[in-house]
């Protein structure tokens, strides 16, 4: 099996194929969070999972916005966070508290960690959104990007408080749990000796040069504080690469959703970052499937691509067609020897 610390080291062309038991202890109460935990990581191996077990820590998208203020709504299970400040001066007068979400994750994964005798038990981290990402959840949203043209010296000061919230939150959950592989999605496996994991869903709203001047530096703080990043987003985003690629933020990986985005948008510029391809199967597109899009894209992105097939037994591709359609280009069909 390969081993994970020398594959983020040097990240080998070719095909990783890897698949987790999909976590049922999503956005629950602590109490019941524990539980599913640990019905999960005992029936973890039960259906051809090739990662060791983790705790997905998972409160919902909200999590990086709660201590700053705002009401959270949950209707038809999903979350949803009230703005705190309806200005950049309400904003800036703010000050963030203890983060409930990260207190709660690190006591149900103590106590899960002694429950199920795993000392091993990886821990993904409550939803780590990026500075904007935040930025964007505290103030109200349509303020945020209008600052970006009236404002921008005053919402430069906001982001960067927001930064070092975000900073801080990370490095607590690091020294909480006693190690960090990575966010609660995708589900790729990320030591924390080589970054974070985080979401950047606001880049699709901006152009090239506002994601340059309000996203970028404060990615980079992100990425020199902890060693890089990898980077999620779920929508367009491929015109932001050229500038990621010089911008000194050390990209380790990044995953990208087809149709919004193509692979030819990203290989260019980051020819030396992890792919971990999406398909967005609800949107009509000229694939019949995931793995008729897989064999495509492995055409497309060339000979030299580090591409991680990062699945769940959630998933309702057949593992045998997603292996067919990779064919000759795994690196290890058996997956990552993690420490």
């Amino acid at each position: 099996m390969l081993d994970i610390n020398e594959y983020w080291q040097h990240p080998p062309p070719g095909v990783v194929l890897t698949a987790i038991r999909e976590p049922t202890c999503r956005q629950c109460p602590p109490g019941e969070m524990l539980s599913r935990a640990a019905a999960d990581v005992a029936s973890w191996f039960d259906r051809g999972a090739n990662l060791p077990p983790a705790f997905f820590a998972d409160f919902g998208t909200v999590t990086m916005a709660k201590p700053w203020g705002g009401r959270v709504q949950v209707t038809d299970g999903r979350c949803f966070i009230h703005p705190a400040a309806e200005s950049l001066d309400e904003a800036l007068a703010l000050e963030p508290g203890d983060n409930p979400d990260l207190a709660a994750a690190l006591d149900v994964y103590g106590r899960l960690r002694r429950q199920t005798g795993r000392d091993d038990l990886g821990f993904k981290t409550p939803d780590f959104q990026g500075v904007l990402n935040t930025a964007a959840m505290v103030c109200r949203e349509e303020v945020l990007l209008t600052a970006m043209l009236d404002e921008p010296d005053k919402l430069h000061a906001f982001l960067d408080r927001v930064c070092e919230a975000n900073i801080a939150f990370m490095r607590a959950a690091v020294a909480g749990a006693g190690r960090v592989d990575g966010n609660i999605w995708p589900y790729a496996w990320l030591p924390e000796r080589f970054g974070v994991m985080i979401t950047e869903d606001l880049m699709p709203l901006l152009s090239p040069d506002q994601y340059k001047r309000f996203g970028l530096p404060y990615l980079k703080r992100i990425s020199d504080a902890f060693g890089g990043v990898f980077i999620h987003c779920c929508g367009c985003w491929g015109r932001h690469a050229a500038n990621l690629a010089h911008s000194g933020v050390v990209v380790r990986g990044v995953e990208f959703h087809y149709p919004y985005t193509a692979v030819e948008e990203i290989r260019g510029a980051l020819p030396d970052a992890v792919l971990v391809p999406y398909f967005a199967g609800y949107e009509e597109t000229q694939f019949r499937d995931f793995p008729a899009y897989l064999s495509d894209l492995l055409a497309r992105a060339g000979g030299s691509a580090r591409i991680w097939i990062a699945l769940s037994d959630a998933d309702y591709w057949e593992p045998d067609a997603v292996r067919q359609a990779v064919a000759g280009r795994l690196i290890d069909p058996e997956g990552f020897a993690v420490g």
